[in-house]
């Protein structure tokens, strides 16, 4: 072969494995024969065993330390992929001496370190909320993430030997590494429904032995001591205790704090791989959530189960019976509640069954605080309380509904709708480990609540239209929002639940407050474009009141009658709210009970209604544009703008007013920067004794360009699948897997190009972006014409199209890595490892910077740059094809 030919002419023999007869000559000479079967074999476990590890980890972090630190950490952590490729450079020559040996080496490296570091830093405990004021603990992070970085860097060591050894396979190898890694996705998805991560993860490290003993069929090992380590060491991982590798939330995670009441215990616990659910009870000390509820309520709430989802408060479950026990709906209210009955002239707003008004005779027992037990005593535990929830509101206005739940908050959602009398709810509960714990509690028993184990969008596609939708993006209970994206919460999310309403319908949003208001502000203007974009006129169709503790929107399609707003002004002022905005609001209404120093949602709501809506966002301090799922990212309220806000707030105790989120992202890729040039480009650098030949560096950037283009091209278009296949995890699984998998089928393909020389390795490289560009561009024609056409498919049917639109650009995508292998090999012989260190190094970059891009670009954009880079490399690879390579 050309490129051999060329290796051997600048360099002479080496001493390496000879490769056997059913794969392509090497570089080395003679020695051992290679079963190359075996060897890919090997490559394949490894790789899988490293990606199942990768999300694992992130399961076992997200419990341990939650997901907005988690992130942080595997970001970190995965530098050991390039930190391998300055390991194989340094040592190169002594480790191909005996191939066999060493990779087996890694293998069994890589499964003690995942063991043994695993353990030892799910042992250790940072208060890691308290960063904001210690921003040092965030390196003590670091430092723990570097840590777990040792497997990664065992794997990438393994991997990278076998590319370096074997250039002449190189197409085969790289095939073998995808389809590992593609494979294991989906298995550790199916692991997890079965097994929590502390048990999963042991399976991880002992593929790492078996790719170990693969590595010793496909290249018989010399000493045989180093086979019965290995028989041992796979004996030694199955019996491994459990319990050091499975996660406890930390002592400052919400959940722990909520162990310490009297007599608190975990009573009921469910995992999968969405993440680990867990049931507090505690008899003396009871949780009594009630969001927003009045001060005037002669009731307060009955003690409930808390439900906790991966550390974080999920929500609360107050005893089902509670429902039977309970007089008939409206037979105890006020005048003004009977009244209610009639408040809105249209069909099916004919008023709920006693909803309206305090349910239940008033008992002079005063104004419970829920959250002072003491102040309590006197007030009688019964479900009453729910009538002086904010949320009663849209059961006032509506007549026996048919609602869905798009956020049960553990179930307290549904025992509302059912008390209120509704005659049909369908709660949505996507999490597998959440709906098997409310399912469990015997609330859905019944006839009249369901629970739908999908997202509500998903839900929303069956055609059967709901009286009222229910959403609460409250987030998580963290001082450190996670920059996640979110699809139930953009502008097209909300243009979906208003096309599910019927004609009467009522969409219904409920969010803590804030000051300065940022959420409610971001939910308002996300209701205004959501009613502008489907043709309606938001001012006489949007009605938002404030609690002390909580805002609460609503949105019809069809206006609101003087008789609704009438009910509306009753319903405040009978429970102190303060009206935010209704048709015909005076802004002296908007701050009487909760006075604050201006009535900032009011005149945030007249502005977004008014002309002057995008002057009033851009003159923001916050980011608070509506969210779509091309940026679908509710929590970023982050601007550039208000950097200096960070700077002021040091020291003065308002820290936790700035948007962490963005900020934790963004510091995060400046340190896998900086690290990795420290541990990857640098050391790479020193390593170059003589002066490289010309146009290498050029070479070089091209291995960079293709790691950041490669993950921009699957974290877009992973992204972009998600409201097509309904959740996440369900797109990650099927999106990676065929990228990986079809990627690496074509791998395989690249040694017909590679086979003819630097000019057919090139012309193969022109082909395969050519195919980037026309898939990656025709991608993006059917996610946004062709895929809405068939949300109503099944999911397998969805899921089946979304891999065949994968298949023809993951194909084309996985041509340009072995062929760059093989042209830098013809151009200067045993530089794969530093092509294998910085193409790791970018792997790392890529997903935080795909991120970051996609928050102020969008995802189209993510992959359009990536086409760019795409092209990039082609011009850095063939730029002198033309001239000698010698």
């Amino acid at each position: 072969m050309g490129v051999q030919r060329q290796a051997d002419a600048g360099n002479g023999p080496k001493p390496g494995p000879r490769l056997s007869p059913d794969a392509a000559p090497n570089s080395g000479a003679a020695g051992p024969a290679v079963r190359m079967t075996a060897l890919a074999l090997a490559v394949a476990l490894l790789s899988g065993a490293s990606l199942a590890y990768e999300v694992l980890l992130f399961r076992l972090y997200a419990v341990r330390l939650g997901h907005q630190f988690a992130a942080m950490v595997i970001a970190l952590a995965l530098l050991g992929i390039g930190a391998g490729g300055t390991l194989l450079a340094l040592f190169r020559q002594r480790l191909l001496r005996d191939f066999g040996l060493s990779f087996g080496l890694a293998g069994l490296a890589f499964a003690a370190s995942v063991l043994a570091c695993t353990a030892l830093v799910l042992s250790i405990d940072l208060p890691l909320e308290a960063a904001l004021w210690r921003p040092w603990l965030l390196l003590s992070l670091a430092g723990l993430a570097l840590l777990q970085a040792l497997p990664f860097l065992c794997a990438s060591l393994g991997l990278g030997l076998s590319l370096s050894a074997f250039t002449g396979r190189a197409g085969r190898l790289y095939r073998a590494d995808l389809l590992g890694g593609g494979l294991a996705g989906p298995l550790v998805f199916v692991t997890l429904t079965a097994v929590p991560p502390g048990q999963a993860i042991k399976a991880s490290a002992l593929c790492g032995l078996l790719a170990a003993l693969a590595a010793g069929r496909a290249m018989p090992v010399r000493s045989g001591t180093f086979s019965a380590i290995l028989l041992a060491a796979v004996a030694l991982t199955a019996v491994f205790p459990s319990g050091l590798l499975s996660p406890e939330p930390s002592a400052y995670r919400p959940l722990a704090r909520a162990m310490l009441m009297p007599r608190a215990e975990v009573t009921a616990r469910a995992s999968g791989p969405m993440g680990v659910a867990q049931r507090l009870t505690s008899p003396v000390a009871p949780m009594r959530f009630a969001p927003g509820l009045s001060p005037l309520s002669p009731a307060r709430p009955p003690g409930q189960d808390a439900l906790f989802l991966d550390g974080d408060f999920a929500g609360a479950l107050p005893e089902p019976a509670l429902l039977d026990a309970r007089a008939a709906p409206g037979a105890s209210g006020t005048p003004e509640a009977a009244g209610a009955a009639e408040a809105l002239s249209s069909p099916g707003r004919t008023g709920g069954p006693g909803t309206a008004g305090p349910a239940g005779p008033a008992d002079g027992s005063g104004s419970p605080d829920v959250a002072d037990p003491a102040r309590n005593a006197g007030a009688r535990e019964d479900l009453t309380f729910l009538a002086w929830l904010p949320t009663a509101l849209p059961y006032l206005l509506l007549d026996r509904p048919r609602v869905l739940a798009a956020s049960p908050l553990g179930g307290f959602s549904v025992v509302e709708a059912l008390w209120h009398g509704s005659r049909e709810v369908v709660a949505a509960e996507p999490n597998q480990a959440l709906a098997a714990l409310m399912a469990s509690s015997g609330l859905f028993s019944g006839s009249r609540a369901s629970l739908a184990r999908i997202q509500p969008r998903a839900l929303l596609r069956a055609g059967n239209p709901f009286d009222l939708i229910f959403l609460s993006p409250s987030g998580v209970s963290s001082a450190v929002q996670p920059l996640g994206e979110d699809f139930l919460l953009t502008k097209e999310a909300f243009e979906a639940y208003l096309g599910a309403l019927s004609p009467d319908g009522l969409l219904c949003l409920l969010t803590p407050v804030s000051l300065p208001p940022r959420p409610e502000i971001k939910c308002l203007a996300t209701t205004v474009a959501a009613l502008r974009a489907v043709g309606l006129d938001p001012a006489p169709r949007m009605a938002a009141l404030r609690t002390q503790t909580h805002f609460l929107l609503l949105a019809s399609r069809n206006p609101f009658t003087a008789q609704a707003v009438a009910a509306m002004r009753e319903f405040c002022r009978e429970r102190n709210f303060d009206p935010v905005y209704h048709p015909g609001l005076d802004l002296a209404e908007a701050n009487r009970f909760t006075v604050l120093p201006k009535p900032y949602h009011a005149l945030a709501a007249r502005e977004l209604l008014g002309p002057n809506a995008a002057a009033f966002l851009a003159a923001q301090p916050y980011y608070l544009w509506p969210a779509t799922d091309e940026r679908p990212f509710f929590q970023r309220y982050f601007r550039w703008q208000g950097l200096g806000r960070i700077a002021s707030a040091m020291g003065t105790g308002s820290m936790a007013l700035v948007e962490w989120g963005y900020v934790l992202l963004a510091a995060t890729l400046a340190l896998a920067m900086v690290a990795g040039l420290c541990l990857v480009v640098l050391p790479l650098g020193f390593l170059q004794r003589a002066a490289p030949a010309k146009g290498v560096w050029r070479l070089y950037m091209a291995f960079i360009a293709l790691g950041l283009a490669f993950l921009f091209l699957e974290i877009a278009c992973l992204k972009m699948l998600t409201p097509f296949l309904g959740h996440p995890f369900v797109a990650a699984t099927f999106t990676v897997a065929a990228f990986m998998l079809f990627a690496g089928l074509g791998s395989g393909v690249s040694r017909r190009f590679a086979a003819k020389g630097p000019a057919g390795q090139a012309r193969g490289l022109r082909l395969a972006v050519a195919g980037i560009t026309l898939f990656g561009l025709l991608f993006l024609l059917a996610q946004a014409l062709l895929l809405p056409l068939m949300a109503v498919m099944p999911l397998a049917l969805r899921a089946a199209v979304a891999m065949l639109l994968i298949a023809p650009l993951a194909l084309a995508m996985g041509l340009p890595f072995p062929l760059g292998l093989a042209l830098l090999e013809a151009r200067t012989p045993g530089r794969v490892p530093w092509a294998w260190g910085l193409n790791g190094y970018a792997s790392v970059v890529s997903p935080l910077l795909a991120t970051l891009l996609a928050v102020h670009l969008g995802f189209k954009a993510v992959v359009l740059l990536a086409i760019g880079l795409y092209a990039l490399t082609l011009a850095l690879f063939t730029l002198d094809t033309r001239s000698s390579w010698r």
